[in-house]
């Protein structure tokens, strides 16, 4: 099995999670046509009802859009299996929400200098990280203030640092 099927398979239930918010905000937006209208209600309050019905279906279609995308597209993914020799630089990050742990993603930074993000399983940090340095072993690994500042000078002046 790929040591990267996991990553896969979290991307592609977030893409089904996308799906599901994505028709809620199209749903939203429709039902907000429904609203009555108050007697007098003027040209600007129409504009304003519009726009909002507008943002809420055009955001619902945009989330569904990106739901679309293969999991095995994503610019992290891809990075991991295809070119993981353009990996200079790997981090966690963890989400906190009013203070406990929701959310980790692993953040690549490549030769050509974008950072990518790829969502990991919680608790199981350390063991992505492990697979990341199986496969781009030239790779700074961890989150430091002085590899941030000498990656967006260099992206490729952070590989063969100690990792410690």
């Amino acid at each position: 099995m790929d040591r990267f099927q996991p990553l896969v398979d979290i991307a592609n239930k977030a893409s089904k999670m996308m799906y599901g918010i994505g028709g809620f905000s199209i749903a939203l937006g429709i039902a907000l046509l429904f609203i009555p209208a108050e007697d007098g209600d003027t040209t600007k309050g129409k504009i304003i009802m519009y726009s909002v019905v507008s943002f809420f279906v055009l955001m619902g279609a945009y989330v569904v859009y990106l739901g679309t995308v293969p999991a095995e597209k994503q610019p992290g993914i891809r990075a991991l299996r295809e070119t993981p020799g353009d990996i200079c630089w790997a981090y966690v990050e963890r989400q906190t929400t009013n203070g406990a742990h929701t959310a980790s993603t692993i953040k690549l930074g490549l030769r050509s200098g974008k950072i990518v993000a790829v969502a990991i399983e919680k608790g199981n940090e350390e063991q992505r990280l492990r697979d990341v340095a199986a496969v781009a072993p030239r790779a700074a690994f961890g989150y430091d203030p002085d590899i941030a500042a000498r990656y967006k000078q260099d992206p490729t002046s952070v590989m063969n640092l100690p990792n410690g």
